[in-house]
């Protein structure tokens, strides 16, 4: 072992340290804390959402959920949000240009949607309609433009379905929220 030396901790990387540590790397890796406390407090109803990584594919996004237990609520919420429910149009294949909500078999899931002015992706679950939104020039990520626009443009149409809000709409701790979060919602 001659010659050889110990590296500096800082050079060691993401494997010498806890899991801890190392999801709080990832978490603010494109966002400090300061950024997140800031969006925490611009939004009332959409929480940020860091990917799950890996090879799941997926990019961060601010996500909502509005809960609905039937047809006709799931046709309220959509309307209050300006989404128009699609018709499945029979003898046309489902994929790639029809995807059927599992629930409502009829429907085709709303997918890209424009939401108050602002790029969204809407979707239908058997309980809820999630809708996220991403940077509109990354998908993969969320900006300082893509809160504010979303706080402006978006917000006010959740405002009248915070009794449905599902909170947190992704439960664990990729979902910036109160529950995982606390500290990021305190004054």
């Amino acid at each position: 072992m001659s010659g050889s030396k110990k590296k500096p901790l800082h050079l060691l990387g993401d494997f010498q340290v806890g899991p801890e540590e190392r999801w709080r790397r990832y978490l603010h890796e494109r966002h400090s804390p300061e950024e997140l406390r800031e969006w925490a407090h611009t939004l009332r109803y959409l929480r940020y959402r860091r990917a799950t990584g890996g090879h799941a594919g997926d990019g961060d996004r601010l996500l909502a959920a509005v809960a609905v237990g039937s047809r006709s609520e799931l046709e309220s919420v959509c309307g209050l949000l300006g989404i128009e429910l699609q018709p499945i149009r029979e003898g046309e294949p489902d994929w790639p240009r029809q995807v059927r909500s599992l629930d409502y078999p009829d429907v085709l899931q709303p997918g890209n949607a424009k939401i108050g002015g602002v790029e969204a992706f809407a979707w239908i679950y058997s309980d809820r309609l999630e809708i996220g939104v991403s940077d509109p020039d990354n998908p993969y990520e969320v900006s300082a433009s893509t809160v504010e626009a979303a706080a402006e443009h978006l917000e006010p149409l959740l405002a009248p379905l915070q009794e449905r809000l599902i909170d947190p709409p992704n439960d664990n701790r990729n979902c910036i929220c109160p529950k995982y979060y606390p500290e990021l919602f305190e004054d």
